[in-house]
Order: C-alpha cells, then sequence, then structure tokens
C-alpha cells in the first residue's frame, strides 16, 4: 500500500507510522497532499490483523 500510494501521488508526503495530535493516535500509512486535485487532504490508514479460520461446510454454530 506504501508503495502504491508513493507511485500513485508522487508529489505527496507518504510515510510509516506518523502520530496525529488531533486524535492522539498513530496512522500506519499517513498521506498528505501538498498540489493537485487532493491538494490538502489528508489520509490515514489503519490495518487491522485477524486470524483466519475455516469453517467446513454444512456447520451452522
Amino acid at each position: 500500500m506504501y508503495n502504491w500510494l508513493k507511485g500513485k501521488f508522487p508529489n505527496a508526503f507518504v510515510e510509516f507510522e506518523v502520530y496525529i495530535p488531533t486524535t492522539r493516535q498513530i496512522a500506519d500509512i499517513y498521506v498528505e497532499h501538498q498540489d493537485g486535485e487532493y491538494e490538502g487532504m489528508k489520509w490515514a490508514f489503519e490495518f487491522q490483523h485477524s486470524p483466519s479460520y475455516h469453517c467446513p461446510m454444512g456447520r451452522t454454530s
């Protein structure tokens, strides 16, 4: 995601693990657009991970 964002928006500030004072949270990836169509926009990405499991067909509970 980081590399894709850097390539897609080469003029934007894109960084890992940025602290956001207004929310007192750390974004996994933070994007701040400096110019162009998205100028002034700020995006914060947070990824959640959970284990996957297999549920056999026919099981309902």
